[in-house]
């Protein structure tokens, strides 16, 4: 349901519920965006239609070129991505210690519900695929991964389904794949600035849940 007004091409308010922008976005057709949609179903097909053509097909690649030829060239595929942020984030140690009290609770909560989606996800794979899964070793590389971002003054990181769903998708199937993909994002973050013009439709398409 999130995704929906950027399946159609649709602006929403800032602070607008999730809920409300989708109903607006359901209920005022006229401000949707036809190229939106034909991005989305070209994007759909890249994904999976040509997969069935062949697996070795980079559909998700070649759906992302397409969104970025189709926002470069000014054609109506509705709102852009816009500036992304390029370059490794500081160092920075200086945390509000003093405010650990009140934190308690919300950082629970956070770590809480984070566990949960990638317990979720990875005990769904680890079946799929005859393995068993470790919940303990599940915690500690949370943890762990958790206290490196907030050194970095970055945002709670956990598994999710849909890059977990792309990855397998794409075919990876052992933490390899995680790694190689970590070190790509490292090497492109100097030309972050290239995505400035991909359709969110097609950012939308590529992130959720498959």
């Amino acid at each position: 349901m999130s995704q929906l007004p950027a399946f159609l091409g649709y602006v929403t308010s800032t602070g607008t519920s999730v809920t409300m922008a989708a109903l607006e976005a359901l209920s005022r057709p006229s401000q949707c965006s036809l190229g939106a949609l034909v991005i989305s179903a070209i994007t759909v097909f890249c994904i999976f239609g040509a997969k069935r053509i062949n697996k070795a097909f980079p559909g998700v690649l070649v759906a992302a070129v397409i969104g970025l030829l189709a926002g470069s060239t000014g054609l109506p595929v509705g709102p852009l991505l816009g500036n992304v942020p390029s370059g490794l984030p500081a160092l920075q140690l200086a945390l509000p210690w003093d405010r650990w009290l009140e934190l308690v609770l919300p950082s629970f909560i956070i770590a809480l519900v984070g566990f949960t989606e990638a317990a979720a996800i990875s005990s769904r794979f680890a079946e799929a695929d005859g393995e068993k899964w470790n919940g303990g070793k599940e915690l500690v590389s949370q943890g762990a991964a958790n206290v490196a971002v907030a050194c970095f003054g970055g945002h709670p990181v956990g598994g999710s389904f849909s890059r977990s769903s792309l990855c397998r998708l794409v075919g990876g199937r052992t933490s390899l794949s995680c790694a190689i993909s970590a070190l790509v994002v490292l090497a492109i973050l100097p030309c972050a600035d290239l995505l400035v013009a991909l359709p969110k439709v097609c950012l939308a398409r590529l992130s959720s849940r498959m």
